[in-house]
């Protein structure tokens, strides 16, 4: 368990496939532990250790779906070009590979250039995956959007540019990153 922590919180870029693995590791030993200490408080008082044992089950079983396990994230940045160029480096397939370290490649599957509607198949580090996404939103030099169809969890991953104020000739870029949800 102290190696899986570890692992996820070395002060560097860590690979994507050692954090799944720590987190593994931090399950893999913090499960036998908790049911330890379960069996412990069984000992001292049979309610109460059922109690946790009803407990620890429902976390458990709250985890279960994968969109649980997927958490949002925003983050800005203000780039020293202007929005046009911005947007044209995020939508250049060619250029997926070096902006992402864990991508191999990304083609169109439609053949030609990106639009709203468009599907983008990608080739993901460690194991060679392939995941395909679906372009949602394609308002140049304003706004992108992609939807991940293939892989768990469905994500969706929204940018969006303008000129930032205190220097005309910079970017305001914000990225989204969300669990896709269906509206009921």
């Amino acid at each position: 368990m102290v190696l899986g922590l570890i692992l996820t919180l070395l002060p560097i870029w860590t690979r994507p496939w050692l954090l799944e693995l720590a987190a593994w590791v931090v399950v893999g030993a913090g499960v036998p532990l908790v049911l330890l200490l379960i069996g412990l408080v069984v000992q001292a008082n049979v309610v109460a250790g059922a109690v946790l044992m009803l407990l620890f089950l429902a976390y458990l079983v709250y985890w279960l779906p994968v969109s649980h396990r997927v958490v949002d994230v925003e983050f800005d940045a203000v780039i020293s070009a202007p929005p046009a160029s911005v947007f044209a480096l995020v939508t250049d397939l060619a250029a997926k590979p070096r902006l992402h370290p864990t991508m191999l490649s990304a083609v169109s599957v439609d053949g030609g250039p990106l639009r709203s509607g468009s599907r983008i198949k990608a080739r993901i580090r460690p194991s060679k995956l392939e995941a395909e996404s679906l372009v949602t939103v394609f308002d140049p030099p304003r706004a992108y959007a992609e939807r991940l169809l293939s892989g768990a969890p469905e994500v969706v991953g929204s940018f969006y540019f303008h000129r930032w104020p205190r220097a005309p000739s910079c970017t305001f870029a914000r990225t989204r990153c969300f669990p896709f949800r269906t509206r009921s």
